[in-house]
């Protein structure tokens, strides 16, 4: 049976990380404390390194994070908002502008989908929504990823904040 070349202690095979067809001399609890130990001390070079590595191995990172994403979608979506909170929060003049890039593409959709005459009527859902506290939903959204509705006032429904923001930019197909 192999010794741990630091804690000198015998232990099974298994106890010791392969490296290549070898094991290497210290066993794995020897090895991660050691480990631990280093990126404890030296936390720039940790980071450095781990960088590299996931520069190296980019592939392999995007796929271990969209599997993780599909397994957690509340929680990625949590994180998401908390990164998006933060950079608005370092970058206010950016995300001034982004907003406001954002609200003139929907305010152009908007245009462009609605049809002649309705002007008056879609006024008066905005209208009766907003005195509900309710915000309104285009039913096949304005930008969807496989279609794109009108900006008319058979399109729209009156949901909750909540609801609006679940259903989010999409339209179910009925089977």
């Amino acid at each position: 049976m192999p010794v741990c070349t630091k804690c000198n202690s015998e232990k099974s095979a298994t106890e010791f990380h392969r490296n290549g067809d070898r094991r290497r001399p210290a066993c794995k609890t020897c090895n991660n404390a050691s480990t631990k130990k280093w990126r404890d001390e030296n936390p720039e070079a940790y980071k450095a390194s781990k960088k590299r590595s996931e520069v190296k191995h980019a592939d392999r990172v995007a796929e271990r994070h969209r599997r993780w994403r599909a397994k957690n979608p509340e929680r990625a979506r949590e994180l998401s908002v908390k990164a998006m909170d933060k950079w608005r929060t370092l970058n206010p003049d950016k995300a001034r502008v982004a907003s406001r890039v954002q609200r003139a593409k929907r305010r152009a959709q908007e245009t462009q989908r609605t049809l002649p005459g309705h002007d008056a009527f879609i006024a008066a859902i905005y209208k009766t929504a907003s005195g509900l506290g309710l915000t309104v939903d285009h039913v096949v959204p304005l930008n969807g990823e496989n279609v794109s509705g009108l900006h008319v006032p058979w399109n729209m429904q009156m949901l909750s904040d909540n609801q609006n923001k679940r259903k989010s930019n999409t339209f179910a197909v009925a089977a």
